[in-house]
């Protein structure tokens, strides 16, 4: 991975957050990657490069859970992890349910933030580690 610790892909239709998320999350040492439209971070994301994909619950085209389902669906060790600033109960546990790796609310707190998406990464590394000793 050439130094970097992961590659992190956010897919979040505020500015703003994909900012600043980026650039902590930069400063952590991670490729990070962004799109503000669900259907270019669906597309992005089936590239299959990121370690881990945090996807916004709320989008104006397409919703969190039917992004996440779209991921899981073309790669099911896909590691996302859904944010957003209105969680409710019903909504953590469809996220659970449709193979999220975790669930955050905005506003971030940093170090929860950035040890989970340490943690998704290091779990994504080890799903592909071991995928490429089955091959062997």
């Amino acid at each position: 991975m050439g130094g970097s610790r992961g590659k992190i892909l956010i897919i979040d239709d505020e500015e703003l957050i994909c900012k600043s998320l980026g650039l902590l999350l930069k400063s952590q040492g991670y490729e990070v990657q962004s799109r503000h439209i669900a259907m270019e971070g669906i597309n992005e994301a089936r590239t299959g490069e990121y370690d881990v994909i945090l996807v916004d619950l709320v989008m104006p085209e397409i919703d969190g859970l039917s992004i996440l389902k779209r991921i899981r669906d073309n790669d099911e060790q896909a590691v996302v992890i859904i944010i957003t600033g209105y969680p409710t109960a019903g909504s953590l546990e469809e996220a659970r349910k449709r193979g999220s790796y975790d669930y955050i609310v905005k506003p971030f707190n940093v170090e929860r933030l950035t040890t989970l998406i340490e943690k998704a990464v290091i779990h994504r590394q080890t799903i592909q580690s071991l995928k490429e000793q089955e091959k062997d």
